[in-house]
C-alpha cells in the first residue's frame, strides 16, 4: 500500500451564522429539532441532525429581541464511486468533517442548547500501511461549537477543542472510526513531539485499532 502525508491545515469548515452574542435571553421560541429521514444519508450509523438552518426568537430584556440560526452540520459526502487509496482518503476526510459536526450539533442539542457557529479542521491525514484488505486512514482534527444559545443563559461563546487523532478503516463494505487522545503517540522516554511531526511508522504502532476498539460508522451497499 502506498503511503502518503498530506501536511498542513488541508480543509477548514467554519459556519458563522447571523445573530447577536453575548445576552440573556428571558424568553426564546424553540424549534422543532427531531431530524427527519431525508436528513439521514444512506448508510451513514454516525450522528445525524438536521440539515437546514433553524430560527430561534429570542427576548432579551423589555426591548430587545434577536434571531438566531441555527449552525448546519457539514453533509455526509455520498459514498466512494471507486475504492483507490486516493478515493477512500478523500472520502474519510469528507466523512470526518460531517461527523464532527453532526457530533457537535446533536451533542448540544441534548442538553437543552442550540449551536449557531460550528468548526472542523484537519490539520493533517496520513495513510497508514496496517491492512492487506482495508485502507487505514489517520486523520489529526479539531471541532467545536464556537457560539450558542440554550434555554437557560442566553447566548455563548466557545472554542475549538485541542487537536485529537482518528483512524478510519475503510473497504468495500463500509468503514470503522475510531478516536483517541494524540498523547497515545507519545513514548514515555521521548521528549514530546508534534503530532503533526510524528512519522506514520510511529502512529500505526500506537494508534488504537478502528476495526478492534472503535465503531462501524458507515455501510455501503
Amino acid at each position: 500500500m502506498r503511503r502518503r502525508a498530506l501536511l498542513g491545515a488541508l480543509s477548514a469548515t467554519l459556519m458563522t451564522v447571523a445573530g447577536c452574542v453575548g445576552g440573556r435571553a428571558d424568553g426564546c421560541s424553540f424549534p422543532d429539532w427531531e431530524p427527519s429521514e431525508s436528513d439521514r444519508a444512506d448508510g451513514v450509523l454516525g450522528p445525524t441532525c438536521p440539515s437546514e438552518s433553524k430560527t430561534i426568537e429570542c427576548q432579551e430584556g423589555f426591548l430587545d429581541s434577536n434571531s438566531y440560526e441555527t449552525a448546519e452540520p457539514v453533509s455526509y459526502p455520498e459514498p466512494p464511486q471507486t475504492f483507490t487509496d486516493e478515493s477512500l482518503i478523500e472520502y474519510v476526510e469528507a466523512f470526518e468533517r460531517a461527523y464532527a459536526t453532526h457530533e457537535i450539533v446533536c451533542g448540544y442539542r441534548e442538553s437543552s442548547s442550540y449551536v449557531t457557529n460550528v468548526y472542523a479542521r484537519i490539520h493533517r491525514t496520513e495513510e497508514l500501511d496496517v491492512y492487506e484488505e482495508r485502507t487505514a486512514v489517520f486523520l489529526l482534527r479539531s471541532a467545536g461549537a464556537t457560539a450558542g444559545i440554550d434555554r437557560d443563559a442566553g447566548s455563548w461563546d466557545g472554542g475549538a477543542s485541542p487537536p485529537s487523532g482518528v483512524v478510519y478503516a475503510i473497504e468495500d463494505t463500509g468503514g470503522d472510526r475510531v478516536e483517541f487522545d494524540t498523547e497515545q503517540l507519545q513514548a514515555d522516554e521521548e521528549e514530546y513531539r508534534d503530532p503533526e511531526e510524528i512519522d506514520s511508522d510511529t502512529i500505526a504502532t500506537r494508534a488504537p485499532d478502528p476495526v478492534e476498539s472503535g465503531e462501524q460508522v458507515v455501510r455501503f451497499e
